[in-house]
């Protein structure tokens, strides 16, 4: 009971509240988010973008989750201490947070809880356990690796564009610039292109199932690949053998933004764990060279070609498999010799 995390998680359970997450609590770094949370009360839950803040402010919030995240889904926020001041802050801006003493706001479907004035006991300890050190391939580190491999031309922009662009905060793509550079994929800053391209896409594709690509960021349903009806007010990217292959696929993978429950039910998916063929992902990334205006709404776009590929290897069938290595060696993921 001495770690912030296990504090958190009793508070939680005392309001009889769960927080899914694809990582534990404890794992978390200052300032991670995570946007396939979920908070569930009962039959009632919300998905969240799941912040830890070791300084709980509007400030600190802006700092941690770029706007086009924090558009996408309500936020919760959690940390060692919230101030008065700031827990009012939170409250107007609708942030749903709690701190380790139980001061909190969370807001979903028929659930308010709404606990104030709460101060915390000397004993507790407000340090989260410390995470994998210098892991490159966590799932914000991953999403920046992602925007440098698809578009190069960002490893010489400002370190907030690549922030921007990759979904990421600065503080996390200062760290995987940092961390690049330590493992030789970087040799200078103001270089054009990556080195050892090719195997930082191997790398990259071996560790999406268990990061980005895992079951736990995704929605699962049954219904028919073939057919997809878009409602106006969303984009689509697909990606997988949906996007890769010219003959009847078999399953369908999309990438939103914010997931439109409409469009499940336009194409009358049924939501399922077991024996899914079609697979609703967050949508993580932007695209430096075409600005979100000018893609039209209600549109099925296609994804990333690396995002395409990784999709392809991580279904381990045989026949996905081989259209990923005919799309690398087709596209942009061939480095040029």
């Amino acid at each position: 009971m001495e770690i912030l995390a296990e504090h958190l998680q009793n508070q939680l359970a005392g309001y009889d509240l769960e927080l899914k997450t694809p990582q534990p609590l404890g794992l978390y770094k200052e300032y991670e988010f995570e946007r396939a949370g979920q908070l569930i009360r009962g039959r009632q839950s919300e998905y969240v973008t799941a912040v830890y803040l070791p300084k709980m402010t509007l400030t600190a919030l802006a700092h941690a989750i770029p706007p086009p995240v924090r558009r996408s889904a309500p936020v919760f926020a959690f940390g060692p201490r919230i101030m008065p001041r700031a827990a009012d802050a939170f409250r107007e801006d609708g942030i749903n947070y709690l701190d380790e003493a139980g001061n909190a706001h969370i807001r979903f479907a028929d659930v308010l809880i709404d606990v104030r004035g709460r101060i915390p006991k000397p004993s507790l300890k407000t340090s989260m356990r410390p995470g994998p050190q210098k892991t490159l391939f966590t799932p914000r580190r991953a999403q920046v690796i992602f925007a440098l491999l698809t578009w190069p031309e960002l490893l010489s922009a400002p370190l907030r564009d690549i922030a921007f662009y990759s979904g990421a905060s600065t503080g996390q793509a200062h760290d995987t610039i940092k961390l690049l550079r330590e493992r030789q994929f970087i040799t200078n800053r103001n270089d054009d292109a990556l080195t050892h391209r090719d195997e930082l896409i191997d790398i990259w594709t071996s560790e999406y199932p268990s990061g980005l690509g895992s079951p736990t960021r995704e929605r699962r349903f049954t219904g028919d690949p073939q057919h997809l009806v878009m409602d106006d007010d969303t984009v689509a990217y697909v990606s997988g053998e949906a996007a890769a292959s010219e003959i009847r696929h078999l399953t369908l993978t999309l990438y939103t933004s914010a997931f439109n429950a409409r469009i499940a039910a336009a194409n009358r998916w049924k939501r399922t764990e077991a024996d899914a063929n079609i697979f609703v992902r967050p949508q993580f990334w932007l695209d430096p060279r075409r600005r979100s205006e000018e893609i039209p709404q209600g549109t099925v776009q296609r994804a990333p070609e690396l995002l395409i590929y990784a999709d392809l290897m991580a279904s381990r069938e045989p026949r996905q498999i081989q259209m990923a290595k005919e799309l690398r060696h087709a596209t942009s993921l061939q480095t040029p010799s």
